[in-house]
């Protein structure tokens, strides 16, 4: 009996160790963290330049980040107290594992000549937000207070090429959750028009272990004493998949949408520890923004002709950007921001002509007119920079059409999650984030205004 008691004391005590936390500082830490993780990522990204030679060696670089990160993560799993610790380091465990399969397929990629290096005006920024995905649990755990009382972890990786990306983890989920929603905002840089981005969704089964009811735990307590049982197990927390769904650029929306979700990737263990159950669709938000509708894709000097007329408008300034050859008289023109004088739209029913020393853009219910180049050189530069973007206008679908809004991973904070307002370490980086510049250069002027009036005062 004095065992026993002793194992009991025990229990309790573990019970205490793992109870669960409150939404605390470390949390909010935590997801901002992680969100200026995804922001830097993007970013860097966007900026990898040097072709084939350059995509390898940042391959490389991100590799061995990435094994740091693993093996920090094993170390941050055997030395947790928490079971929230322990669920935060498997995920990020489970990232940087994906994340090494990953670069290690691209990176055969390259070394077998596979690379596709686009023009940057062929590609696209992406978004992905508003995640939401509904539960479908039985009505006899809805109705019943004898229902499963299973409780669970659930997040997402997203990835595309290289850039995977991981929400933030929503724990605990029981039978009175009715959907899964994930504020995050995860954005991806340089995606041609046949991208396709991976939602996989993994779910752990938070073990009550011990403390479950007190009679079953006192009933596993003297089963494992009288057979001098002892418990092994293991600190990581394993997550399983339990859905998975592709998006291209046929699910781009500006609006949030609702999708189907496949749930026949769901793995033999997450069906024996009977994950939580899905009701088969996903909403969320794709926006996507070629980068052709905000920077030119070429630029110079025209002159303009007519074909039943001798008037020629030479020296015009012509700029080829969101699917439309614009021509103004004159650069100064251009720079002052004035409205173009006459605007050619391009979409897939344009037709090109190339015609000696100058070509034409035809559209039907429009004014036919010439463009005359210095060289023939620049005619063929012209043409195929047209021919291109007559085929992205085609490729891209909805997004060359209608204008989405991206969103940025560091709008998170402008929709609605609660910054931090407890005071922390780091007080001096929090203020410098808080002062804007023209604060700053107001600081500045004060204090050269105080060292001027005491130097006359002495």
């Amino acid at each position: 009996m004095e065992t026993l008691r002793r194992s009991i004391c025990k229990v309790r005590a573990r019970r205490r160790m793992f109870s669960p936390e409150p939404a605390s500082e470390y949390q909010e830490g935590l997801s901002k963290f992680q969100v200026n993780c995804r922001r830097r990522e993007s970013v860097r990204v966007k900026r990898i330049s040097g072709g084939r030679a350059g995509m390898e060696r940042e391959i490389k670089k991100k590799m061995s980040l990435e094994e740091s990160v693993c093996l920090g993560s094993a170390k941050l799993i055997s030395a947790s107290k928490s079971e929230s610790q322990i669920l935060e380091a498997s995920k990020t465990l489970l990232l940087g594992c994906s994340r090494l399969d990953t670069l290690r397929t691209e990176l055969g990629l390259l070394t077998r000549g596979e690379w596709r290096n686009l023009q940057r005006s062929r590609l696209a920024e992406v978004s992905l937000s508003d995640l939401r995905i509904p539960l479908a649990w039985k009505q006899r755990d809805q109705l019943s207070e004898m229902g499963d009382n299973k409780k669970f972890a659930v997040f997402c990786i997203i990835r595309s090429g290289t850039q995977v990306y991981d929400t933030s983890l929503i724990s605990p989920i029981d039978r009175s959750v009715t959907d899964l929603s994930f504020s995050d905002i995860l954005g991806f840089s340089n995606l041609p028009s046949d991208f396709v981005i991976k939602i996989e969704v993994y779910s752990h089964c938070i073990s009550p272990g011990l403390l479950g009811s007190p009679k079953s735990w006192i009933r596993k307590l003297k089963s494992k004493i009288s057979t001098n049982q002892k418990t092994k197990s293991s600190r990581v927390a394993p997550f399983d998949l339990l859905a998975e769904t592709s998006l291209t650029i046929d699910n781009a929306n500006d609006a949030i949408a609702s999708h189907d979700i496949d749930k026949t990737a769901v793995t033999t263990n997450a069906k024996d520890r009977q994950m939580p159950q899905l009701f088969g669709q996903i909403c969320f938000r794709l926006a996507v923004s070629p980068y052709c509708k905000q920077e030119p894709l070429m630029t110079g000097s025209l002159s303009v002709s007519w074909p039943e007329s001798e008037i020629i408008v030479p020296g015009c300034f012509a700029r080829l950007m969101n699917w439309k050859l614009e021509i103004w008289s004159s650069t100064a023109q251009f720079r002052r921001g004035e409205q173009a004088w006459k605007v050619v739209s391009i979409d897939s029913m344009s037709l090109v002509r190339e015609m000696g020393d100058k070509f034409c853009v035809e559209n039907e219910m429009e004014e036919h007119a010439d463009f005359i180049c210095d060289t023939t050189e620049e005619i063929a530069d012209w043409v195929e920079e047209i021919l291109n973007n007559i085929e992205d206008y085609s490729n891209w679908n909805n997004a060359a059409i209608d204008q989405m809004e991206v969103l940025s991973p560091n709008m998170k904070n402008e929709l609605g999650v609660k910054r931090l307002r407890k005071k922390t370490k780091s007080k001096l980086m929090l203020l410098y984030n808080r002062i804007s510049s023209n604060d700053l250069q107001g600081m500045n002027f004060k204090r050269n205004d105080t060292i001027s009036r005491r130097g006359r005062e002495i």
